[in-house]
């Protein structure tokens, strides 16, 4: 159960570490670790526990679950007693660093052992955040959104700075923006020097545009700027909230600022698409058009470049070219609606007499 490399089961030869994957998409208790023969090209899916979310003293550090106080010897429902889980899963002895042994056993598909290590590093301290931190980054990747929102509400009780952040911002993506207003502020009020301070200043801007407070959304979208000129997601957060507002000027200057401030052609790139979507917005189709031929002049080549270059071309009538922009994003990605909305508005336009 992938706290060693397994080996083929059909050539029995070595294996090496492929991908993590979920058996089932409503299950939250257990994930495969994928193992790729490197002579026959076979896989080995491990399957494994997740093990306790948030572990305590009664809890089985192998299966997760409590053990009960009058099980005979202390032995779970999988079996071991707490010594024989920490001997299977390897943690009997701890290392130096755990979290960093931790990271590398992620690196390396030994995720069991990881998680073991870290459920250990937080029993022993329930205040390190670092080993915290690193639990949620699994659930989250693993998409255990049940679980990771229970790690994290866990750990805003615990007034673990980083994590009220994250807490923060799963909430507003729930589309609760008081909840996340309090977090963030919170957050902000212990930790105002923190590495993730100026991302929180931005994410409460937005939370705050959404709760209807435009000036207040402005101040805090203004100050994430001013502490992190250089990064490119607080232009395009500011422009979309703007946008969104209908303020479109405004929305226009501040992508114009980032493309000023913000170096590297990737960011630009970004940037210009962004621009390109707004002046759309605005049905000022030769602008949007001009704007995303730039980006594509430097290269751009992605689903939303090419998703900018049919909104625009449609807005200046070339109904044709922009159709072909558009089928190809929806070739790319069936599901995109936005792609869906503009396919069926370009070809009621065709058919029109």
């Amino acid at each position: 159960m992938s706290t060693q490399t397994p080996t083929c089961t059909k050539c029995n030869s070595t294996t090496e570490f492929a991908g993590v994957t979920r058996p089932s998409q409503t299950d939250e208790t257990s994930y495969a670790v994928v193992w790729k023969c490197s002579s026959c090209g076979g896989e080995v899916h491990d399957p494994c526990p997740l093990g306790p979310i948030i572990p305590t003293p009664d809890s089985c550090l192998s299966c997760g679950a409590e053990i009960a106080s009058d099980a005979e010897n202390g032995v779970c429902n999988c079996g071991m007693n707490p010594a024989q889980a920490e001997a299977a899963l390897g943690v009997t002895k701890m290392p130096t660093d755990p979290v960093d042994a931790a990271r590398q056993a992620y690196e390396s598909g030994m995720f069991r052992y990881g998680l073991a290590l870290l459920n250990k590093t937080v029993l022993a301290d329930p205040t390190d955040e670092a080993a915290w931190l690193g639990k949620t980054s699994f659930l989250e990747s693993m998409k255990f959104q049940a679980a990771h929102l229970a790690l994290l509400e866990h750990l805003a009780t615990l007034e673990i700075g980083a994590a009220r952040a994250i807490y923060g911002n799963r909430l507003q993506q729930q589309g609760r923006h008081e909840d996340a207003a309090r977090h963030y502020k919170e957050f902000l009020a212990q930790m105002p020097d923190h590495e993730l301070a100026p991302q929180v200043v931005a994410n409460l801007a937005v939370a705050l545009g959404e709760l209807g407070r435009p000036k207040d959304a402005d101040t805090h979208c203004e100050a994430a700027i001013h502490q992190e000129p250089a990064r490119i997601c607080h232009y395009t957060n500011y422009a979309t909230m703007l946008a969104h507002q209908q303020r479109f000027g405004d929305a226009v200057a501040t992508v114009d600022s980032g493309l000023v401030a913000v170096p590297g052609i990737p960011a630009r790139i970004h940037l210009l698409e962004t621009r390109s979507m707004i002046l759309s917005d605005m049905e000022r189709g030769q602008d949007a058009l001009l704007t995303i031929q730039q980006a594509i002049a430097l290269g751009a080549d992605s689903l939303r470049a090419h998703f900018c270059l049919g909104r625009a071309l449609a807005l200046v009538g070339e109904l044709g070219p922009a159709r072909e922009e558009i089928g190809y994003v929806l070739e790319q990605d069936p599901d995109n609606v936005f792609a869906q909305q503009a396919m069926e508005a370009l070809d009621k336009a065709l058919k029109a007499p």
